[in-house]
């Protein structure tokens, strides 16, 4: 009898478990689909160092406490990303509902070293590669 007990409470405390993660993971991914994340070349606002201007918009009713995503470059109308998947870059910046931040970035070395016009080609998120942390800073 008290194993059946247990096995049932077992259970009821998986079940339980099981669907507050699958919510908690289905939350964070409608958070991750609100963020707007905006890449230029910008070396007047910027300057050589860090010509990224990158612009990130929280329009989620959550606060932020950290964005990361996968930079891509590509030479307008060629699909080959440039960067070659190697530019991961992140944001510690605590963004509230609503609220944009804008701040410049390095480009990484092979993008720099391609022997493109810099100025001409398209700065784009990776599709599906935001992450965020909503964890409170309290």
């Amino acid at each position: 009898m008290t194993r059946i007990f247990l096995s049932i409470i077992f259970f009821v405390l998986y079940v339980g478990c099981t669907e507050k993660w699958e919510s908690a993971l289905k939350h964070k991914e409608q958070i991750k689909n609100s963020i707007t994340i905006s890449m230029s070349y910008n070396i007047t606002n910027c300057g050589l160092g860090y010509p990224l201007l990158v612009n990130v918009v929280n329009n989620s009713k959550d606060t932020i406490k950290e964005i990361s995503w996968e930079l891509g470059v590509f030479n307008p109308g060629f699909s080959t990303n440039i960067s070659r998947y190697m530019a991961r870059y992140s944001c510690d910046k605590i963004l509230f509902p609503g609220q944009q931040w804008n701040f410049c970035k390095e480009l990484p070395l092979v993008v720099e070293k391609s022997g493109y016009n810099l100025s001409k080609l398209d700065y784009e998120v990776v599709p599906g590669s935001i992450d965020v942390d909503i964890t409170s800073y309290y």
